[in-house]
């Protein structure tokens, strides 16, 4: 014995399913009315009334037309043989001809009175005797013979409606549900136009939605409960399949039963016409790039954004803020064996990971299988994990056709910021072999050009394009072209090659003192208005903003260039020294030249309290500390902190 029960889809970013809904409430409704509060919705006494005198009377004539309006041609044409083999044995059961007469009439008249009595449920089901002059084309897929017949079709429906009204917008998605519907009953009305039994429910139109599914969300994991047991053996659990394979099963279990005939009065040729019509129709489109091209214009409301989060994860959320790190780690693990699709709960175990010591590989494995999760259930979704944890973890974790594959969907995010996040996973693009590699590092120029305003990088990215014996001429033509309109060097992050109006400090010996603490050398992950958080290449420290007591800044020479160096110092950590953290700022705080950027950084902190090491009225007029060597940047640094009297 065996048995198998979808249970439900990963969880996903979806808007609020409204076209779902009222396909689910407008069965409803039409249930109410067709089968609850109707009398004798399937006119089963007066039908069963005829059906049970002939039966107490086989001798008498049945009408042909009744049997086959009621039970079908198969059944009329399986009664006659029947009447044919028994013939003789009837005749001598017959009561004599006046009696017989009587029979006869009254079978006829409790036929005439079950023919004539139209109830609203086969009034408006699809009954393909009546051709294409009928109602029940378009009303027969909400309409229901009973209770398990209309909560399996809901059931169904909710599986594969809501990420596809997401996907599609809802007038699309409305427009294939209806179509689907039409064509099922199209394919119903082929294999037999003269059936007269009447044909009703949605799931020739959700069998549609569910080859649309498997299509436009071929890798989506589908809960599956198994139960089987062979002799005393009981096995039960669940499996996670691909959509496409759980939609190939059970289009292929259809086809077998519609092969061998064995329907059990359900109609499997709809089955069969709605999906294969579904599974066209989204191949198509997503072939053609229209499920993205006409998605609707509603889709950044908050309404329609809103997180389903597992209840594993509201409880890994708790256990963090409580502290208790190993519950929380277990409790994830556990969620992400059970449930391999939820990006939430499998971002926040890389999180842990990445925080906790020696468990960095790991961090990075969770996070990139979270992103592929997430981007395959959701774009949005993936597009906006990047934007919010993809600085703590970096591009090297991914590989250049990873980053490639991301950056694509991390660029037509709907929210500018989350989009402009793109810009990193395109320099890591730009590390893949051949013409792949070399389109993204063009898509890279143009972003360090008009996003980060950073043209020296736009520059050494066209020149590595340039140096490519492999590059195409027509992207070559196109990377000079774009090297033609940079304007000349400026300033650009920690190279610096000219600040302008920098003031001249004389350099300075140290002074005899206890040796200060070695710097630790961090990068800018997260800027709020309250905390800043920063990370080296072993951890992360996580400082409030207004326990930054001090800050020193200094542009100095490093080998050919020249750097701009920003040291923070605060009780709670060493000394900590930000170095290329240009990129990092940008995402967090915009301005119109790095140059601004770090003045605007640095008059930040300042505003919470810090004590500057530095001409403050210098640097809001833009102009920086020269050195000219680090050591002698770090001996005014020394100097400055003892004359403000600043106690680290």
């Amino acid at each position: 014995m065996f048995f198998l029960l979808p249970l439900g889809v990963g969880e996903g970013r979806v808007r609020i399913p409204v076209v779902a809904a009222a396909i689910a409430l407008t069965c409803l409704g039409a249930f109410l009315v067709t089968w609850v509060f109707a009398d004798d919705p399937l006119n089963r006494e007066q039908l069963g009334h005829a059906v049970r005198y002939w039966g107490e009377h086989p001798w008498l004539e049945l009408d042909r037309d009744f049997v086959r309006r009621t039970l079908g041609k198969p059944a009329a044409e399986k009664l006659d043989q029947l009447r044919r083999e028994h013939e003789a044995e009837l005749k001598r059961a017959a009561p004599p001809s006046d009696v017989l007469e009587s029979q006869q009439a009254q079978l006829d008249r409790l036929v005439a009175g079950a023919m004539a009595r139209e109830t609203p449920l086969r009034r408006f089901s699809l009954v393909p005797e009546r051709r294409f002059a009928q109602p029940g084309w378009l009303t027969a897929m909400f309409l229901h013979f009973g209770w398990l017949h209309l909560l399996g079709n809901l059931f169904f429906l909710w599986l594969a409606a809501p990420l596809l009204e997401d996907a599609w917008g809802r007038g699309i998605f409305a427009g294939v549900f209806l179509a689907s519907g039409l064509t099922a009953s199209l394919a119903h009305y082929a294999i037999d136009p003269s059936s007269t039994i009447p044909m009703a429910g949605a799931s020739g139109a959700i069998a549609g939605l569910m080859g649309a599914f498997a299509v436009r969300f071929p890798t989506r994991r589908i809960a599956v409960a198994y139960f089987f047991w062979i002799f005393v053996a009981v096995r039960r659990g669940i499996w996670h399949w691909p959509a496409w394979f759980a939609a190939t099963l059970w289009f292929a279990d259809q086809a077998w039963d519609y092969l061998r005939g064995e329907t059990g009065g359900v109609a499997v040729g709809a089955h069969l016409g709605g999906f294969a019509f579904g599974a066209v129709v989204s191949l198509v489109m997503k072939v053609a790039g229209l499920d993205r091209a006409f998605v609707t214009t509603d889709e950044g409301e908050t309404d329609l954004r809103q997180r389903h989060v597992s209840k594993d994860v509201e409880a890994a959320r708790a256990l963090l803020e409580q502290r208790d790190f190993e519950k929380a780690r277990t409790l994830l693990e556990a969620a992400v064996t059970a449930h391999p699709t939820d990006s939430d709960a499998r971002m926040m175990l890389a999180g842990l990971e990445l925080a906790t010591p020696g468990r960095t590989e790991s961090a990075n494995k969770h996070f990139v299988r979270a992103l592929v999760e997430a981007c395959t259930a959701s774009p949005i979704h993936g597009a906006e994990l990047w934007h919010e944890h993809g600085l703590r973890f970096g591009t090297q974790v991914l590989t250049p056709q990873q980053a490639q594959k991301l950056a694509a969907v991390v660029a037509q995010a709907p929210e500018p910021a989350v989009a402009q996040s793109a810009l990193k996973l395109y320099e890591r693009a730009a590390d893949a072999p051949g013409l792949p590699g070399q389109k993204a590092g063009l898509e890279a120029a143009r972003r360090l050009l008009h996003e980060a305003n950073d043209p020296n990088g736009a520059r050494r990215m066209l020149q590595r394009l340039l140096d490519q014996p492999t590059l195409p001429e027509v992207l070559a033509a196109e990377a000079r072209a774009m090297i033609e309109q940079l304007p000349a060097p400026v300033v650009s992050g920690l190279e610096v090659s000219d600040w302008r109006g920098a003031s001249d400090y004389p350099a300075a010996a140290p002074e005899s003192e206890e040796d200060d603490p070695p710097a630790q050398v961090v990068e800018v992950r997260g800027l709020t208005a309250a905390e800043l958080l920063l990370a080296s290449t072993t951890s992360e420290v996580e400082l409030p903003l207004a326990a930054i007591e001090a800050v020193a800044v200094g542009v100095v020479p490093m080998g050919t260039a020249k750097a701009l160096l920003v040291e923070l110092f605060s009780p709670l950590a060493p000394p900590l020294r930000l170095v290329s953290t240009t990129a990092n700022l940008q995402a967090f705080r915009k301005a119109d030249s790095p140059k601004a950027l770090y003045r605007d950084f640095l008059l930040e902190l300042l505003s919470h309290g810090a004590t500057p090491l530095f001409d403050r009225a210098a640097l809001e007029a833009g102009q920086f500390p020269a050195w000219p060597s680090l050591e002698a940047f770090e001996a005014a640094r020394v100097r400055e902190r003892r004359r403000t009297r600043v106690r680290l």
